[in-house]
């Protein structure tokens, strides 16, 4: 007769976890608490590892929530995860196309992460299935790679595990000399590292093997070493399974007194480990074995055993299953109230930013009322002031007059349209870029555009920020230029390697620029940094700022690989540009390079020398 607990044997260890409730209540509270982030997912997914042999739905919700927090923070690591647990709980519900289906593509996602743990995790999970729906050749081809990459690994338990598992899809295909080639090797294995668990088991498996084979000498040899290895790690469950091995052993040798004796003592270990699930076999076999040992009132009373207990194991399952019912009612009441109370949640935040947006618009338009109302108070005082002067001022004085009024209203026509490019298009700029970010955050797959939109806005606000720091005529000095340059310069190069140093005079002398030298200087120096960083290769950059009699020398070198100034004027027209610009403000622009050497951008602008000279002495 075959030995039915074979198969149990060699498809894994013996010891299942089961969930408790205090861990389950623990991680949905913990679950609950915590932000929508790669750690809230990484607790979903443990919960839902602890769900599954007890509350397959429950167990698919978290599953699947952990799927949906990985999608949307982008990690590969926990969807590779959340597809493996989604193919457990496929597997426990019988659903074993789903489950290969949701294996195979974590096992694709951790082989391109190069998580080979990963990787043997899932092809365990893979040669379970196949050995459970009768793959038995696809098992023994898992389970040789799961061999070798234990082998790489030098994980000598794990190795022997996967032999144990090629041995039994051998086993299923009724090749036993294979069967015992790989039991013997997995069980010299576990001699080498002196694991009593897992010599009990091949050992058990060979006599069960020897005992198929009707060698009834080497199976009763392993199955007592079996024994004795069962005893002493206190397996007694497995000790019950091996006593009844020995039980079929001697009856195969028609020595049915030691049968009942081994049958007997397989009945002990089996209640002493409170395992009612052998009972009823065993029982069978000892009355079956009673009666042939010549006791047939012994045989009957065993037979009325095994009657019994399969009538009390049938009303256990029937009692259990309605408690597995009532808890997953229970665990779905639950479930429902924390999705219920993550929707309060929800809504409560949405009418919390609401109100939040309702006074910042509120607040945005009080500002801007009192701003208008000052600016416009601010223009009538001036108004009224320059009535009186015009009325005071003697007749000779009128052109003065007259001219320092246009000066100033230029000054606040730029003034003013500095201020409108700041408010109206910085601020719609600033809505587009917010805007964009939003949608971003609030769709699953949002499309290439929303980036390109984003960036062209933040660029436009670059760009805008050049403009009305040229219009405005409070910047017209050469500290401002000199500021202005520095803080372009500085963020410019702040995402790259290269390393910038300013030299100048400190302080730099109160030089009044108009608006279009500023604009012009600081274009042409832009465009010489945009040129370094994109063509120059250079680690390192100088900006220095020189006043002499002549008036000021911009000077930006760097240590870059240089070009041939001949041959680049011929192919583009952005020195000429530069050219032009520094001779539409009476200044003069030189570049010196040369390849390999480094390239030299020279800015010549002419002051008032008086003016310089005095400059210059203060500062000193």
């Amino acid at each position: 007769m075959r030995n039915h607990f074979l198969l149990a044997l060699l498809i894994g260890w013996p010891w299942l976890a089961f969930p408790q409730t205090a861990e389950v209540d623990s991680l949905r509270r913990l679950i609950t608490r915590m932000p929508n982030d790669s750690t809230n997912a990484a607790r979903c997914l443990d919960l839902a590892e602890v769900l599954y042999r007890t509350n397959l739905d429950s167990a698919n919700h978290y599953a699947d929530r952990a799927m949906d927090l990985g999608q949307k923070i982008n990690d590969p690591a926990l969807i590779a995860k959340a597809h493996q647990v989604k193919g457990v709980c496929h597997y426990y519900a019988g659903q074993y196309e789903a489950a290969m289906k949701a294996y195979l593509t974590a096992l694709q996602m951790r082989r391109s992460l190069g998580d080979e743990k990963g990787v043997a995790h899932t092809l365990s999970n893979i040669a379970i299935l196949q050995i459970g729906t009768g793959m038995a050749k696809e098992a023994i081809q898992t389970n040789q790679e799961l061999f070798t990459i234990y082998q790489k690994q030098r994980d000598t338990v794990e190795m022997a595990r996967a032999l144990v598992h090629i041995s039994s899809g051998w086993f299923e295909l009724q090749d036993f000399d294979k069967s015992l080639q790989y039991l013997v090797q997995a069980l010299h294995l576990f001699e080498a590292i002196r694991h009593p668990f897992g010599q009990s088991l091949a050992c058990s498996n060979l006599g069960s093997i020897y005992l198929e084979q009707g060698d009834l000498r080497q199976a009763r040899q392993y199955l007592q070493r079996a024994l004795g290895l069962k005893l002493a790690v206190a397996d007694l469950e497995g000790a019950a399974i091996v006593c009844h091995a020995l039980g079929e052993v001697a009856g195969k040798e028609k020595n049915y007194p030691e049968a009942v004796r081994n049958f007997q003592q397989a009945i002990e270990y089996a209640r002493s480990a409170k395992s009612n699930i052998h009972l009823p076999v065993l029982l069978k076999s000892l009355a079956e074995a009673s009666l042939l040992a010549g006791d047939p009132t012994a045989a009957y009373q065993r037979l009325s055993q095994y009657i019994a207990i399969n009538d009390s194991l049938s009303k256990a399952t029937y009692s259990r299953d309605m408690a597995d019912m009532q808890t997953k009612h229970e665990t779905a009441k639950k479930e429902a109230a924390i999705r219920e109370l993550e929707n309060q949640q929800r809504i409560q935040k949405i009418m919390i930013f609401s109100a939040l947006a309702g006074i910042l618009a509120l607040l945005v338009v009080l500002w801007l009322a009192r701003r208008s109302f000052r600016q416009k108070q601010r223009l009538a005082v001036q108004e009224q002031q320059l009535q009186r002067e015009k009325i005071e001022r003697l007749e000779s004085e009128r052109k003065v007059v007259a001219l320092n009024a246009h000066l100033e209203g230029q000054q606040l026509e730029r003034l003013r349209i500095a201020e409108d490019l700041h408010d109206d298009f910085g601020s719609g700029l600033s809505k587009i870029s917010l805007l964009s970010e939003v949608v971003k955050r609030k769709t699953p797959d949002p499309p290439a555009e929303l980036d390109k939109i984003a960036a062209a806005a933040k660029e436009l606000l670059l760009k805008m920020g050049e403009v009305v720091w040229a219009l405005n005529h409070r910047n017209d000095t050469l500290p401002s230029l000199a500021a202005y340059i520095r803080r372009y310069t500085t963020g410019f190069f702040e995402d790259s390697d290269l390393r910038c140093h300013f030299d100048m005079p400190d302080p730099l002398p109160e030089l009044p620029l108009s608006g279009e030298e500023r604009r012009n200087v600081f274009l042409v120096v832009k465009e010489s940094l945009h040129n370094i960083l994109k063509h120059a290769a250079a680690s390192q950059v100088e900006i220095s700022f020189i006043l002499n009699n002549e008036g000021l020398e911009i000077e930006i070198r760097d240590d870059g690989r240089g070009f041939d100034p001949a041959a680049t004027a011929k192919a583009g027209n952005g020195l000429q540009n530069m050219g032009r610009r520094m001779q539409a403000i009476g200044s003069r622009f030189r570049v010196e390079s040369n390849p390999g050497k480094g390239t030299t951008t020279r800015l010549y602008l002419p002051l008032d020398l008086v003016e310089a000279e005095s400059a210059i002495r203060r500062a000193a």
